[in-house]
């Protein structure tokens, strides 16, 4: 009994300082494992690479020791005040990594939609069908008023801007009002639709978003200078778009 005893007490000591050294080394393991997984590489070849790694240094530390001459009996050395910083400066970048590797976690990675080859097709169902509304002026259309459109919501339904289309009829008509005859040269200004307006403002829940003093100006000049010339004979032409000829642009009639 007193052998075991003694063996007890020699060997406790002995089985608690190595539980405590194999368990950092376990956690410094597992803390590279997390990392090199989070560098793309695969949970199978880190941990392998990573217990080899602590096998050896396990086997180096356990010869260190062995030449050293072993622990000693009775002696407690007090760790020097270098070593608790090195400890406080590792325990820092522990925390340091860990919470990069939160910060990153909690991102959320996408990829584009070309790389989507295998993903199942998504199937809309927000939209159930679609209509135009026809929206008529506030007020009655005269020569000196303002053209006003006042749209109000239609409950659950939601109004599409890039789906907006201006119906207008207009005449031609001399000064005094009266009407052209075939024999007489006339003919509507160019870009009608856009340049017949001289101010266009656009307003949402009573807040202004858009302001244009000078529409027609601007309409003119960004339909001539910033778009192809293939624009200008298809896309304009809807607004009643035909490029002047030098020829003809400063003919008086």
């Amino acid at each position: 009994m007193v052998f075991f005893s003694n063996l007890r007490r020699y060997a406790l000591p002995l089985m608690i300082q190595a539980g405590k050294y194999l368990g950092k080394r376990l956690l410094t393991s597992g803390r590279n494992i997390v990392e090199e997984v989070s560098q793309g590489k695969s949970f199978r070849n880190a941990a392998r690479d990573q217990l080899r790694q602590s096998g050896r240094e396990i086997t180096t530390d356990i010869l260190r020791k062995l030449k050293g001459g072993g622990i000693r009996k009775g002696i407690k050395r007090k760790k020097p005040e270098r070593k608790k910083h090195s400890k406080r400066r590792k325990l820092n970048s522990t925390n340091i990594f860990f919470n990069s590797l939160k910060a990153k976690m909690e991102k959320c990675y996408c990829t584009k939609s070309e790389l989507d080859l295998f993903v199942p097709e998504k199937i809309q169902l927000a939209i159930n069908h679609s209509s135009f509304v026809e929206i008529h002026p506030v007020a009655s259309i005269s020569d000196s008023n303002t053209i006003e459109f006042q749209i109000t919501g239609l409950g659950d339904a939601y109004f599409d801007l890039t789906h907006t289309f201006l119906n207008v009829q207009a005449k031609i008509l001399k000064s005094d009002g009266s009407a052209f005859t075939a024999n007489d040269k006339c003919g509507p200004i160019n870009y009608l639709l856009n340049t017949m307006f001289s101010e266009c403002h656009i307003s949402l829940n009573d807040r202004q978003i858009s302001s244009e003093s000078n529409y027609a100006y601007k309409a003119y000049i960004q339909s001539t200078l910033f778009h192809s010339e293939a624009s200008q004979k298809n896309f304009l032409r809807a607004g009643l778009f035909y490029k002047d000829t030098v020829e003809e642009l400063m003919i008086q009639i």
